[in-house]
């Protein structure tokens, strides 16, 4: 695998997952505000 041609990718891929990850801690958060209610 090149470095050159697969830094990008994994950049984004890298920043996909990062915005899914706080997506799904911001859902969670909400879960536990709910139910602590």
């Amino acid at each position: 695998m090149s470095k050159h041609l697969n830094d990008n990718d994994v950049k984004e891929d890298f920043a996909n997952i990062i915005k899914k990850v706080e997506l799904g801690q911001d859902l969670t958060i909400k879960e536990v505000e709910r139910r602590e209610q």
